[in-house]
């Protein structure tokens, strides 16, 4: 079973890592911004709110990844699920922060 944790913490560790990067980047842009979203899609817009995000949902990804590796040694099953619980809600609150994050900037003047 911790295997399977491990694994899939892992998964989306990594999975959230790479979006954070790549949504910067290109394709995911159109839909998965907060600026398009929102409704305050400019170009310019998006750089800004993204750059101040990043950093939190990039955290998110390192928290279950950590969280992952950790699952993939532990034995014990309610360590496990503790290990787990933790790593994942650790990960949601970071994705909270970065949406929170991004709302608020997207309404500051000169966003």
């Amino acid at each position: 079973m911790n295997e399977v944790a491990g694994l899939c913490l892992l998964g989306v560790g990594l999975a959230l890592f790479v979006l954070a990067r790549r949504v910067r980047l290109g394709p995911v842009r159109g839909w998965g911004g907060l600026a398009a979203r929102i409704g305050l899609g400019d170009a310019r817009s998006w750089e800004i709110t993204h750059d101040e995000i990043e950093p939190w949902i990039a955290a998110a990804g390192v928290a279950a990844g950590l969280a992952g590796l950790a699952s993939l040694s532990i034995e014990e099953g309610s360590v496990l699920a503790a290990v787990t619980t933790l790593g994942m809600g650790l990960c949601g609150a970071l994705l909270v922060a970065a949406a929170v994050t991004g709302c608020a900037r997207l309404r500051r003047p000169g966003a």
